[in-house]
């Protein structure tokens, strides 16, 4: 537990750190736009504070479902939350249930048909599909992305329809 709690506190911290050229002999901060800031994009009323919020609650929402419980009790408010946070609580839930699904499939393939070869290996090579949907789905969130995920995001988006 101290060992995932050090994770998310380096993970963390390293996304509140700057970011700077190298390029150069004096490093100097990038500049970025953030959505309020852009001309070419109509105006709202979102501001910049809610878009670090809704990017925070997107990437917490990937760990687990825990992570999706936390992050849907403690960002998702219907009347305020983006359809940002909404689309990637939508996919973080979906692969949260994927990964539960896989890992008992292989539990119960391995454990009763381990009479034939290699059947428990194709189940145990799955079973990193959501762990590398997780780290997609992390990048994609930090970016102010809406991507979705490889092979399965596209059903995961239909069906769980009321984190609309």
């Amino acid at each position: 537990m101290r060992t995932l709690f050090l994770f998310f506190l380096s993970f963390f911290f390293l996304l509140s750190l700057p970011q700077f050229d190298f390029a150069g002999v004096n490093p100097t901060p990038i500049q970025s736009l953030t959505i309020a800031q852009s001309s070419h994009l109509p105006k709202s009323n979102f501001h910049p504070k809610d878009e670090g919020d809704d990017k925070l609650g997107a990437v917490i929402g990937y760990f687990g479902i825990l992570g999706f419980l936390i992050s849907y009790l403690a960002f998702y408010k219907k009347e305020s939350s983006s359809e940002f946070l909404k689309f990637h609580l939508r996919q973080a839930f979906g692969n949260a249930l994927l990964g539960v699904i896989l890992s008992v499939a292989a539990q119960v393939i391995g454990s009763t048909l381990n009479f034939i070869p290699g059947l428990s290996w194709i189940f145990w090579l799955l079973s990193f599909w959501p762990l590398i949907n997780l780290i997609i789905g992390i990048i994609n969130a930090v970016k102010g992305e809406m991507k979705l995920l490889p092979l399965i995001g596209a059903f995961f988006d239909k069906t769980f329809k009321f984190l609309k």
